[in-house]
């Protein structure tokens, strides 16, 4: 498999180049006042993001692998992958640096078959779980569902630790489209900017972003490191 294949981070675009929680501008340019055309989906069609978490193995080509099997599903299209982030782990178990990232897709699956399909995605590449919150290759987490708020035994949406921890929630405002209009993501908005040090709004790539990555014990990756993935770890199944 040659390196354009094996480096499925470039075969994605990343989120918006801009994103501004702080009063709802979004643009290209700091300051410009943009407001975003609303985006309706199809009949029967939802965005969703998935949160993608390794600390076990080659890291990067268990993320790959992650996202390949994504874009591979029935019903599902990835329209947009955040940058790569290093973080400490958190829980009661001593274990090694997380890297994580976060996916936004298009699809016309629930929640709950999305969430099988991440699980399954899971065992594929070789996850097995055998200690609560301890290391594993390969983590794919249902992080939200446009629109769905949803409590139950399996599956609880908008994911419980979102908004606790920076390695979900900073990926996941990176992705997410606000041109569609979502009243939930609305709703989380005030919590998303008490939690970011300078309200979330930056250019990718400033030094401001990379200062706030520091603030809230993160280290933003370059997406070019994932070209070393594996090849069997993105090869079709």
């Amino acid at each position: 498999m040659g390196g354009e294949e094996s480096d499925i981070w470039r075969n994605f675009p990343s989120g918006r180049r801009h994103v501004a929680l702080d009063g709802g501008k979004t643009a290209g340019d700091a300051g410009a006042d943009v407001s975003p055309p609303v985006r309706v989906l199809a009949a029967g069609e939802r965005c969703a993001v998935i949160g993608l978490g390794s600390n076990i193995g080659h890291r990067f080509g268990f993320l790959a692998g992650g996202l390949a099997r994504l874009a591979r599903t029935q019903d599902v299209a990835v329209e947009a992958v955040s940058p790569v982030y290093a973080s400490k782990a958190v829980g009661p178990v001593a274990q090694g640096t997380f890297l994580n990232a976060a996916v936004r897709l298009r699809t016309r699956l629930t929640p709950l078959a999305l969430l099988e399909r991440c699980l399954a995605i899971e065992a594929e590449l070789g996850r097995v779980r055998y200690q609560d919150q301890g290391p594993r290759v390969i983590d794919l987490d249902v992080l939200y569902v446009q629109s769905i708020a949803l409590s139950s035994a399996r599956l609880r949406l908008p994911h419980p630790q979102l908004l606790r921890r920076p390695f979900a929630w900073l990926p996941f405002v990176e992705v997410w489209d606000l041109a569609l209009q979502d009243a939930l993501f609305a709703r989380l908005v005030p919590a998303l900017e008490a939690r970011a040090p300078d309200g979330i709004r930056w250019r990718y790539g400033a030094p401001e972003a990379e200062s706030t990555c520091a603030t809230l014990g993160l280290k933003r990756l370059p997406r070019p490191l994932l070209s070393s993935a594996p090849a069997r770890l993105v090869a079709s199944d």
